[in-house]
């Protein structure tokens, strides 16, 4: 990157020479004209004047930040300056009047950097005008800025023997006030209009529009220029007000110059609610407010337009929401679809199982199928979290087992083919848990394994054993081998109950969880009901722990329970 010294050494091209000097004398003309347009009501000396409108020019081309903005201001001011108050008398008189005109210039360029500068550190929002926040972020650096200008300015004026320093404070005070009307009026018009740029109208609007400019035009008209009461003078703030809300923040500025030059020069004119004998107090009375009707009209307009881009986006959010929420809808009937209709019917034993999502799509699944050697298996999984995500995991990992399921008669081999290809994959990390059993009904015999998927097996006295897993959870390590668990008999009452942590992970709302000893001991209590009333009790004291609010994680049971061969699932009974 070149540094400030080798870019200053680097010559520049005749294209940027002729392009920065137009910007120049575009940049001098314009706050010439402005600045003679502000003295047609200036007092003594001619160039203090209750209304500057060059400041608010100054400031607008000080934010763009543009090379040599400044000389360009320099020399309008210069010339509108000396315009005012040059002495061709004497040559004397012409050096010295020269030279306070030279002497005002970087007053006025200061006061449109500090100005721009500290805008642009308190704006929130681009410096747009488009906040309440930025509205008074503005005049606040604005009321620092004009110090720079007032100051050196009018103590140029005195030194220069062009005021006396009697008349300090008072000049000082027009030249502060009118610096910042000047500003108030002028830059808010400026940056709504490059904001916004040109205004599309449709029929109403225009018709609207050219009202609220009537109205605006009218009541000064109104109270500026005839012997009206002071009671009249809020009539141009409700115009004001009614632009704001019915328009926006252009249309506020722009009435609000419109009102300004009226009222100014009506009471220059001694007429309206501020004259008074002392047409230079009157003049300060009125530019207080204008001041104060402009920035309440540009703040209602920023509060409505805040509101209306809340409003928008709050719309915004409702249709993504709405659109989110049929999404997992149909995540989750497709993820229903995936799942069993029904449960395998073994002579001997009573099976049943659910899965109540916590949201449409849920993380866990279970599945039914006969293995490569005619054995019933089953299966759980869990994947961390719930929603499309996790719903979109689970679908793969089910799609995994289903493909591999023909191949492998041991478990444990099953979930080593499921975790090799889930690795391969690099699904996104989440925890993948995974119970799987296969039964023999012919002898009763369940031989399982598990990646990080514990299961408990209830026997007919009510004792509760944890069957740990075996693995870690699927997808972790490419290489990690699931052994199988102590294959074991399912007697008759015994109950092989497989559950997804949803279950004892649920909290009330006092945060306390449901608990392993509360399922081991609701189990251990219903292990004479059937496997069908097992699981709708377990999902039934879940929700009641956690009401008044809803389990926030899924709930999976499947209930392999042994009755006697010949008995009927529904009783549960062992015969």
């Amino acid at each position: 990157m070149a540094t400030a010294f080798e870019t200053l050494k680097t010559k520049p091209s005749a294209e940027t020479v002729t392009r920065s000097l137009g910007r120049i004398a575009l940049y001098a003309g314009v706050y010439f004209i402005l600045a003679r347009i502000g003295q047609i009501l200036a007092i003594d000396p001619g160039n203090v004047t209750p209304i500057w409108p060059a400041s608010g020019f100054a400031f607008c081309v000080a934010m763009r930040r543009e090379r040599y903005w400044w000389a360009g201001i320099w020399l309008g001011n210069f010339l509108g300056n000396t315009w005012a108050f040059l002495d061709w008398s004497s040559f004397e008189s012409l050096v010295r009047t020269t030279a306070t005109g030279v002497a005002i210039g970087p007053g006025d360029i200061l006061q449109a950097y500090v100005g721009a500068k500290l805008f642009r550190r308190w704006s929130s929002h681009g410096c747009s005008l488009r906040s309440v926040r930025e509205i008074f972020s503005f005049v606040a650096s604005q009321a620092i800025a004009c110090l720079a200008s007032a100051t050196p300015g009018v103590f140029s004026l005195c030194a220069g023997q062009i005021i006396s320093f009697e008349n300090y404070g008072y000049t000082w005070l027009t030249w502060y006030l009118g610096d910042g009307l000047g500003i108030i009026t002028i830059a808010p018009l400026i940056i709504t209009w490059h904001r916004r740029g040109i205004p599309s109208f449709s029929r109403k609007s225009i018709v609207e529009t050219c009202v609220i400019i009537a109205a605006s035009f009218a009541s000064a008209l109104l109270v500026f220029t005839d012997a009206t009461e002071l009671s009249l003078f809020a009539v141009p703030a409700a115009i004001l007000l009614w632009a704001a809300v019915r328009r926006n923040q252009f249309h506020v500025a722009f009435n609000g110059l419109m009102i300004s030059a009226v009222a100014i020069f009506g009471t220059s004119q001694e007429m309206g609610p501020f004259r008074t004998d002392d047409i230079n107090l009157a003049l300060m009375s009125l530019q207080l407010y204008l001041a104060t009707t402009l920035i309440s009209g540009l703040a209602v307009a920023a509060a409505l337009d805040e509101r209306s881009v809340a409003s928008s986006r709050l719309d915004a959010s409702e249709r993504s929401r709405q659109t989110s929420e049929a999404e997992l809808e149909l995540a989750g009937r497709i993820q229903q679809e995936l799942l069993p209709k029904g449960t395998p019917e073994i002579n001997g034993f009573d099976i049943a199982a659910t899965c109540v999502p916590a949201v449409s799509a849920a993380g866990d699944f279970f599945d039914f199928f006969v293995g490569p050697d005619g054995h019933q298996a089953i299966v759980v999984g869990d994947v961390e979290g719930h929603g499309v995500g996790p719903a979109l995991i689970m679908a793969s990992v089910h799609s995994r087992i289903r493909s591999s399921r023909n191949y492998y008669e041991n478990p444990g081999d099953l979930l080593t083919e499921v975790n090799r290809g889930l690795c391969e994959d690099q699904l996104p990390t989440r925890f993948i848990t995974a119970f799987l059993a296969t039964l023999n009904p012919e002898i009763r015999q369940v031989c399982w394994a598990s990646a990080g998927q514990p299961a408990l097996l209830i026997d007919t006295n009510g004792t509760v054993t944890k069957l740990e897993a075996t693995g870690l959870p699927l997808g972790v390590i490419v290489n990690e081998k699931y052994s199988c668990g102590d294959c074991f008999e399912l007697t008759p009452g015994s109950i092989l109950a497989i559950l997804t942590d949803g279950l004892h992970e649920s909290q009330n709302e006092h945060g306390e969880f449901f608990g392993n000893a509360r399922v081991m001991s609701t189990l251990s209590q219903l292990r004479h009901q059937s496997a069908s009333e097992i699981v709708e009790r377990l999902v039934d004291e879940v929700q009641t722990h956690c009401t008044p609010q809803v389990p926030k994680d899924d709930l999976t049971i499947v209930i392999v329970k042994a009755v006697l061969y010949g008995t009927d699932r529904s009783a549960g009974g062992t015969g």
